[in-house]
Order: C-alpha cells, then structure tokens, then sequence
C-alpha cells in the first residue's frame, strides 16, 4: 500500500522525541550476503548518520554511494507519518525514463490512428496499459525506494528495454477487416463489433468462421476470405498474419519485467524486516496477476487473448484497492489486540505530484509535435491558410488542457487528493490512465485533421471529438477527488457548477 491511510496522519522527521525512527524500521539483523557486502552500514542501524553518508547528495564518492542499501524513504506507522526531511526533486534518470515511454506510447498510437474504427480503439486500451502499469510501478518504486544508485540506474535501463520489446511487437499486431465484409465505418458499427468480441470472449467458444461437411471439406458454396495464418472475429474484422508470436512475445516482455519487480519485493522484504509484510503481499498480488497474463504466451485464439488481456487489466486496477483494505483491517486488527501496528511504505507526495505532472505535460507535448506542418511546395499555402489555422486550433486546445489539468479542483484551497484518503489517493494514480490513453489517441486524431482538410466525414473526427470528452471527464473526476477547503461564497460561482460545466 502507498498511499496515506485514512486515519489522520501528523508528518515527522527520522529523528522525533530522542528516538531514531529510519533506525527503528529498518533495524533487525541483516543477512549475511549483507553484512559481507557491506559491513560497515552496522551503523545504518543503530543511528541516522549513516544514511546521511551514504545517500546524501554530498556524500563523498564512495563505493557505498555506488551501491547501497535498501532502504524506504517514507512510512506510516501508528497513524504517523514519517518522512524524509530534505524535499526531492525529480531525478534525470527519472526524466529520461519518462521520455522514452513517451516515445514507446507514440508507437502505439500511431498504430491505433492507422483505422479510425472501435475496434482499434479496444487494441489500442488493451496493449496501452500494460505498458503503462509497468510505468507507473517504476515510478511509485523510485518514490518510495529511489536511492539513485548503480542498480537502481541498470533497473530501469533494462526495464525501458523490455518496455521497447514489447511496444515492437505489439505494434506488430494488425486487426483489419475481413475482405466481402461491409466497409462501412460508422460508430455504431465499430461499437457493436467491440461489444460482439467481448461478449463472444466472456460467454462463448469461438467459432469457426467456415462449415466443413463430414468428409472435411468445404461445403459447395462456402468461401475462406480469410488470409492464411489470420482468424476472423465479431464484425468481420481478422487478426493479421503472425498475430499469435507478436501476442507471445510481448507477454514475454511484460512478465519478464513484472518477474524483475517481484524479485525486487522479496529483496525488501528480506532486508527490511520492519516492512516485510507490505512488500510479501504486494508481491503476491504482482504474482496473482501474473498468473492471468501467463497464458498469452500459448493460446492464438482471438477472444481468449482478449478475456484474459481484459481480466488482467480488471485485477490489476482491483488489486490496489484490496492490498489497501487489506492492510487497513490488519492493522486495525492488531491494534484491537493492544499491539503495535505495522509499518506501511508511504509515498512522498510531492514527488509524486510533480513526476505525475511533468508526464502528463510531456503527453500533451505529443499534440504539440502533430500539429507542426511544413507549406506544400507549390501550393501557394505560404501565410496564414487552412493548414496553419486548423494547426492553430490544435495548439489552442492543447494549451487550453494544460491550463486546466493544473487547475482541475477548480478551488482555489484545497487537499490534494494524494493527501485526502487513501482511497482518493488510489483513483487518483488509476484516473491517469484513461487520461493519457485520451490524450495520446486525442495526438494521433489531431495530426490527421491537420494534414488532411476533408476529416468532416472521416472516423478521425470520432476519434478526436471522443477523446477529448473522455479528457474532460478525467478533469471533473479529479477536481472531485481533491476536498475543497474554499469558504462559501468565496467565488461568484459555485463548485459543483464549475464542474458541472466542463461536462455540458
């Protein structure tokens, strides 16, 4: 669990009332790989000033600064908060991280824009987050843990590599429509195409897409328009040629960077036993979930890829409410008995608002790529013309996001919803998702109105006018997970008018 608990919680240093709080959680007896690495961090556990040494930005250069212990940097215990004392700023390494999952999920756009159509649109949210989830583990990782060292710094290099892996070859995947089947490009086709595959994947076998007589044989009058090594689905759409190694593949990738953060849990729980409840049940849930994409590296059918792709994302966003409620109730249990409640890794919130904003401006900058055109040649498009003034709108809309994405409370004082309950401070990490999900497909819409002046009658107008609703109702669910603390009657216009208004 990273997020506050919904008891009050009262912030502290490491070092309150005499009694050195980082040594009291990270104490017990170290193991003994532990102590051969390192034996001098004994005092690591016995006083603060050897965390001071060794992870302090003006520590001497050392061989300890190169490696260096496990350690959590915020925690709740007893209803306390207790944090570091120095305020962190965003890491390079962390900005770097950031670009490049930019980079990968522009890759994955630009696959979704290539058919303005439902059903790319349900490839698009399947293979999007994943990817993000890994993302968003790395991040909450660095906040909780970040030590800025060596391995650290090999972690999430291997991490962006399995990140670009798996964008390779999920790109690779192609959903196109069957060839006799109707090309029609409406809404409602594509919608109802969507609501078929699912249905078919949740209650039914898939189909054969031909009848055979008893010799085996196609009966008289029955044609296969399917390409060799494709399989038809609901609407008459057909997974391309090497579907099947590409699915493969990039849950190759995906659970050989979830295998690495497991990995990762055992080694904190290990060293830190203060926290080896947490990071235990974290790792099972990382596990559980697991176990749900595992069998995508062997099955090929369409709507056995989509059901467990669809139940895996559902445990997933599930499974973070449990751990919470979970962890609550223990520790509400073990208070009950007169004991000592147990220690919870927290995150540091600012950091944590400020990595979760500088991303979300780096998505935003992707419409701000896709709106840049160059005049045609010739064209007599020199100056202000159609091009540079749709261009124009594109920018606008894109400023006009960022400006309200930083003031989506719609108050002027308020507490952060990382801050107001931990159930807020969950919804508010898992909101982003369908936010940058709408702001990449939003891009991606975008560069096509631009470049092309009859987008009126084409899906992208769909695309583009859909995203944008979804970004909007992102705004409005995170304006009413921050409390407002404003006074009555201290704006001419109310709240709730205000965020009723960015749903009209």
């Amino acid at each position: 669990m990273t997020g506050p608990p919904s008891i009050t919680t009262a912030s502290a240093s490491h070092e309150q009332g005499g009694v050195n709080h980082f040594a009291d959680a990270h104490g017990g007896e170290r193991p003994y790989l532990l102590k051969v690495f390192d034996r001098k961090l004994s005092s690591h556990i016995n006083g603060g000033k050897e965390f001071e040494h060794v992870h302090s930005n003006h520590a001497p250069v050392h061989w300890r600064h190169l490696f260096k212990r496990p350690v959590i940097r915020q925690w709740v215990y007893e209803g306390k908060l207790y944090r570091e004392k120095a305020n962190r700023e965003a890491a390079k390494t962390e900005l770097f991280f950031d670009l490049v999952f930019v980079g990968i999920i522009h890759q994955l756009a630009d696959g979704a824009s290539e058919s303005a159509t439902g059903i790319n649109l349900a490839k698009f949210i399947l293979i999007f987050y994943p990817s993000w989830s890994i993302w968003s583990e790395v991040k909450t990782f660095i906040n909780t843990s970040g030590t800025d060292d060596v391995v650290m710094r090999i972690y999430m290099f291997v991490i962006m590599c399995l990140l670009l892996g798996y964008s390779a070859n999920v790109s690779a995947i192609k959903i196109e429509r069957a060839e006799g089947a109707s090309s029609d490009n409406t809404t409602t086709s594509a919608v109802g195409a969507v609501a078929s595959m699912v249905a078919r994947s949740l209650f039914s076998r898939q189909e054969d897409t031909t009848t055979s007589s008893p010799g085996g044989a196609p009966e008289t009058g029955t044609t296969d328009s399917t390409p060799a090594g494709s399989t038809t689905f609901a609407g008459g759409y057909v997974f391309g040629d090497g579907y099947a190694s590409a699915v493969s593949a990039a849950a190759g990738y995906f659970l050989v960077a979830r295998l690495i953060r497991i990995f990762l849990y055992l080694i904190y729980g290990y060293t830190l036993p203060r926290f080896r409840r947490a990071h235990f049940l974290q790792a099972a849930s990382v596990v559980a979930i697991c176990c749900l994409y595992l069998p995508l590296i062997w099955v090929s059918t369409p709507s056995v890829i989509v059901g467990l792709a669809s139940a895996g994302i559902f445990a997933e966003l599930s499974s973070r409410y449990i751990v919470g409620l979970y962890t609550i109730f223990m520790q509400k249990r073990v208070i009950k008995k007169g004991k000592k409640g147990g220690y919870i890794p927290a995150l540091n919130i600012e950091h944590s608002m400020e990595r979760t904003g500088l991303f979300v401006i780096l998505v935003i900058g992707e419409s701000i790529i896709n709106v840049t055109f160059a005049p045609t040649v010739g064209a007599n498009q020199y100056g202000p013309h159609s091009e540079y003034w749709r261009a124009l709108l594109g920018l606008s809309i894109s400023f006009s996001l960022c400006w309200i994405y930083f003031d989506a409370d719609a108050s002027r004082v308020f507490i952060h919803a990382l801050r107001r309950h931990w159930f807020t401070s969950i919804t508010y990490s898992h909101i982003h998702w369908p936010l940058c999900a709408s702001l990449i497909l939003m891009s991606a819409g975008l560069a096509r109105m631009v470049a092309s002046p009859d987008f009126e009658n084409s899906g992208y107008r769909w695309m583009f006018s859909g995203s944008l609703a979804s970004i909007v109702f992102c705004f409005v669910i995170i304006g009413l997970l921050h409390k407002n603390l404003d006074k009555p009657s201290s704006s001419y216009i109310a709240r709730p008018i205000r965020l009723a208004a960015r749903m009209v």
